[in-house]
């Protein structure tokens, strides 16, 4: 039968209420002879218990009885069928076949089953099907009723790209985007082809029946998410039961045009969004280092301005303390002023630059200092020197007291307001106050998106991917930098602790804070073909290489453990110009593993320079080298080589794969389940046509359908003749 009329095909995505169309599948079951219970299929009332009795077909295991008078020479499990949960392909091939059949006659509407059954399929790991379907489906030219002005062999000329794909039925509404004019190629040939999925990017409808749920937790996912979604990794792995259809040209148009009428804008708008949210913390972190720099520029002239006061003051001291006329004081009478006091002096100024580098970020900076500069003459270590040792206690106390009572009176004089002013500046609140408005929406977009996944049951994929912990970290790090800008006494203890082992606790999170952000940036860009690619390819990388990375990390700590082992036990060389014994720089498992890893990249063999005169040490050098540079070296080259020839195969299917993911979460979050006009700004109306239609129709670069259709009957006979001779 063939249609003419707009409306049947308008509703080919449409089962319900069509009860011609589920009669016409009855009768088509009857004639397969797929079940003996015939009143199984009279049972089938709609497209719901249509899709509830294939999925029972699917699971109606066969039984099989062993004959007990004469074992079998195998055991029965090794090809026991009840092991095997999901079976019967030969029959879901027959109705498959026969959809196909139906289709070629005119009647599509009949591909809705398949459409359906095909999330099934992937799920539960029917591959032979699946890839069966798919070579069948791709290049499917369309009907001439369609297109009558193609002509018989549907060739015309484009300056779209292969596999440019559009709406089915057309519409007057034009999906042109403002991209569009930078996707045009030279004027080719192009046969116009359509996918004979109908309904595989229809939504069904929303269970939930309050208003505000459904716009803000939207129920059901289309059998295209439920298939973009079904592997549980981020990579693409040739062995699932999709990878033949990922790889498909017709897969490759629904992506495309999924992308450029649909996805792409709602893309855009999640990018601005973290990319303001990175600008921000660029900003604000810009301004807290100029903040920091103008800080330590301050701290550093009053530290010199204290430095200068402390010598006077402690001049002034010795000098008072000189000109008395006591025996005890012979000592410094005896010498200059400036010979006596500069051993302590050089004790008071060093506690002082101490004290100003480890605490350099303190709100007290000053306090600090000047604290440091009048108890440095109470250090016990101060007492120890020539000049302290050679006068009695009294004096010294007199010295001290006095030193005391000018440093004070110095202190009162420094202007500290502009440090304080800096300390205490507000500069770039305003910044963190719209970053904390940004936060806010992305939080929000994100735990929303998660309930979705939830309630549609694709939550368990989130946590089975690195990237959803890196989202996870950035919408922790960023609060905790904003509340640290707003609030920083809430986070007091944890940063006296920091600052106490020389750490800005502010600065190291806003500092790993923009590195996550970068890398949400990164993920983003990986849906842009020239980025993703590469991307994925390190990815695959880093994967294939956990184990062999692993064992070198085994064998270079066992190196280091038997290397530190034989040093300890010999003394190191001696040097005859500093007259003392070399260092041993194998004292610590932290030099020890510095040390192996250095020498494993070839940078450094110093750290074997204190027993460079003994003949094993050479030959452990140079053995190491070869080892290292050589062999180990040389094989993770080759290994990295391999996985990149390997992923760069199938690229484009790598990349498809990661854009049809990303799609499918943009369909999930952007869409809504009625056309809400107050909402139509960010969310789209699932049942709008223009975005998801009944089927889709595509440009392929003619030359590229010949070849295909050249090398069709081989596939088959490759793929189905000789595996499922059926």
């Amino acid at each position: 039968m063939v249609h003419f009329d707009y409306k049947y095909y308008n509703n080919l995505d449409d089962p319900e209420n069509d009860e011609d169309f589920i009669n016409e599948v009855k009768e088509v079951l009857k004639q397969l002879n797929i079940t003996e219970n015939i009143n199984d299929i009279n049972d089938i009332k709609d497209f719901v218990t249509l899709m509830k009795f294939i999925n029972g077909l699917m699971t109606n295991l066969e039984k099989v009885i062993a004959d007990a008078a004469e074992p079998p020479l195998v055991k029965p499990e090794i090809y026991n069928g009840q092991l095997i949960t999901w079976k019967n392909d030969e029959l879901i091939l027959k109705l498959i076949n026969k959809c196909l059949e139906k289709n070629d006659e005119g009647e599509h509407k009949f591909m809705l089953v398949v459409s359906h059954l095909l999330p099934i399929l992937v799920k539960n790991s029917y591959k032979n099907l699946v890839d069966n379907l798919a070579i069948q489906l791709n290049y499917k030219k369309i009907p001439q009723n369609w297109c009558k002005k193609l002509g018989e062999d549907n060739k015309f000329i484009s300056i779209r790209e292969h596999l440019w794909g559009y709406k089915f039925p057309s519409s007057e509404k034009s999906l042109s985007s403002t991209f569009d004019r930078f996707e045009k190629e030279p004027r080719h040939y192009a046969t116009l082809c359509y996918v004979p999925l109908p309904g595989l990017c229809t939504f069904p409808e929303d269970a939930s029946r309050n208003r505000i749920c459904s716009i803000l937790f939207p129920r059901g996912t289309s059998p295209f998410i439920q298939i973009a979604m079904s592997n549980k990794d981020e990579i693409f792995h040739e062995g699932h039961a999709y990878s033949k259809m990922i790889d498909s040209p017709f897969f490759h148009a629904i992506v495309k045009f999924k992308w450029h009428t649909f996805a792409r804008w709602n893309f855009f708008k999640l990018f601005f969004l973290i990319f303001i949210l990175f600008s921000l913390l660029i900003a604000s972190s810009t301004v807290d280092l100029n903040k920091n720099m103008e800080i330590i520029n301050s701290v550093k002239d009053y530290t010199d301005k204290i430095t200068i006061a402390t010598t006077k003051s402690y001049i002034a001291a010795v000098t008072m303390v000189g000109n008395l006329n006591d025996a005890t004081n012979t000592f410094i009478n005896n010498m200059t002023i400036a010979e006596a006091s500069k051993s302590n002096i050089e004790l008071i100024t060093n506690a002082i630059s101490n004290v100003a580098a480890s605490k350099i970020y303190y709100v007290n900076i000053t306090s600090e200092i000047n604290k440091a500069a009048i108890e440095a003459v109470y250090n016990a270590i101060i007492y120890n020197t020539t000049f302290t040792a050679g006068i009695n206690n009294t004096t010294t106390d007199t010295i001290n007291n006095y030193y005391v009572t000018e440093m004070n009176k110095a202190i009162s004089e420094i202007d500290i307001t502009t440090i304080n002013k800096l300390i205490n500046s507000t500069d770039g609140n305003q910044i963190i106050i719209a970053c904390a408005i940004v936060e806010i929406i992305v939080i929000f977009i994100f735990v929303r998106s998660f309930i979705i996944f939830k309630i549609n049951g694709l939550a368990n994929r989130l946590f089975r991917v690195p990237s959803t912990y890196v989202i996870i970290a950035g919408n922790v790090y960023v609060p905790i930098v904003i509340i640290l800008k707003m609030f920083p006494e809430i986070f007091g203890p944890a940063k006296n602790i920091s600052l106490r082992d020389g750490y800005d606790f502010a600065s190291t999170y806003q500092a790993l804070t923009i590195f996550i952000l970068g890398l949400w940036l990164v993920g983003l860009f990986c849906l842009f073909k020239d980025i993703g690619i590469y991307v994925y390819v390190i990815m695959h990388i880093c994967r294939r290489a956990i184990w062999p990375l692993s064992l070198l990390g085994i064998v270079l700590l066992d190196i280091s453990f038997v290397t530190m082992r034989v040093f300890t036990a010999y003394v190191p060389d001696f040097d005859d110009d500093k007259k003392m014994y070399k260092e041993n720089t194998y004292d610590n498992y932290i030099k020890m593993s510095n040390n192996v890893w250095l020498g494993f990249l070839n940078v450094s063999y110093d750290y074997m320079y204190p027993w460079d005169s003994r003949l094993f040490v050479s030959i452990m050098r140079i053995s190491f080298s070869l080892f290292a540079a050589i062999v180990i070296m040389n094989l993770m080259i080759a290994f990295v080589n391999n996985v990149y020839e390997e992923v760069y195969k199938r690229k484009y299917t790598e990349w498809t794969m990661v854009r049809a993911r990303s799609i499918a979460y943009i369909e999930l979050v952007c869409s809504v389940p009625n056309n809400y006009s107050f909402l139509s700004f960010y969310f789209t109306d699932r049942k709008n046509k223009d975005y998801f239609p009944p089927t889709i129709i595509y440009e392929a670069n003619t030359e590229e359908f010949k070849k295909w259709h050249d090398k069709l009957p081989n596939l088959k006979k490759q793929l189905f003749d000789s595996t499922y001779p059926i």
